[in-house]
């Protein structure tokens, strides 16, 4: 079982995604978004906890996560979104190891859209989720009772 626990934006600019051509990207809050993208390592094989109260049995597996990069950059013909996270994992509250992630995606840079950006890191971060969701499945079956 695992529990993802808290989920922080650690970047010192965190407003600021880079430039699209000579426009400047920008954000309010993308701990929303950043959440929502957690809340889907639960793909039902393998049971969530959002209270180590409600951990039955097992040993718990749970993670802390930490956005420490989230930008975007163009070349002539091209878009590249990137996102680095890093996670810090845990057993039974005990340290286990930190593991940095990091998503990229490249697009063709046809009109520098808003959505095309934001497409983009989409890809980028479900691209990290889906390596999180790996590995927590390889920790989960190495805590399961004998």
């Amino acid at each position: 079982m695992f529990q993802v626990g808290s989920v922080a934006d650690e970047r010192l600019r965190k407003n600021d995604l880079g430039l699209v051509g000579s426009r400047v990207v920008s954000t309010r809050d993308v701990m929303p978004w950043l959440q929502q993208a957690f809340e889907t390592l639960n793909d039902g094989s393998t049971k969530t906890s959002s209270s180590v109260g409600q951990v039955s049995s097992g040993r718990l597996v749970s993670l802390k996560a930490s956005l420490k990069k989230l930008y975007v950059h163009t070349l002539l013909t091209s878009i590249s979104a990137n996102v680095l996270v890093a996670v810090s994992y845990a057993i039974d509250a005990g340290p286990l190891d930190t593991r940095l992630y990091r998503g990229t995606e490249t697009g063709v840079n046809w009109t520098g859209s808003a959505d095309s950006v934001s497409d983009l890191l989409h890809d980028a971060l479900a691209h990290i989720i889906k390596n999180i969701r790996a590995d927590l499945m390889i920790l989960c079956r190495a805590q399961k009772p004998a």
